[in-house]
């Protein structure tokens, strides 16, 4: 029993250490020099430009690239967790089970992020044709 503990433990600490570097990556993105989401909300109310607004589309589609990267990063760990066959399943299936959600939310939220871009995208070109460059 006490064998199957420190096992379980050793496998936990690998799968902790598998995924240090993803989560790295992800703090690293979050703290790059972009525009910060109160810089984006003032740029938003006072937008009057196409240039405004293709820098609050360019904003959202970071934001949405971000959010892919942590899709694919909740699905690894999801992986993760169903080939660990010597993590007891106690955890593992919960585990897993809220990477896939995890995954699943950051999908969404990627989307909602395109999205809002793509308006950004489609007022900077009317603002073009009306001339208000």
């Amino acid at each position: 029993m006490r064998r199957a503990k420190f096992i379980s433990l050793v496998m936990l600490f690998v799968v902790s250490v598998a995924i240090a570097p993803p989560l790295a990556r992800a703090v690293e993105s979050d703290t790059g020099a972009t525009a910060s989401g109160a810089q984006i909300a003032e740029l938003i109310k006072n937008a009057k430009t196409a240039q405004d607004h293709l820098k609050i589309a360019q904003y959202f589609d970071k934001e949405a690239k971000r959010a892919e990267q942590r899709a694919r990063d909740s699905a690894s760990f999801a992986r993760c967790y169903h080939e660990t066959r010597r993590l007891s399943t106690r955890y593992a299936g919960p585990a897993r089970n809220e990477c896939i959600i995890r995954q699943k939310e950051y999908q969404k939220i990627a989307a909602e992020d395109r999205k809002l871009a793509k308006i950004h995208r489609e007022l900077a070109a009317e603002l073009e044709k009306e001339g208000k460059k």
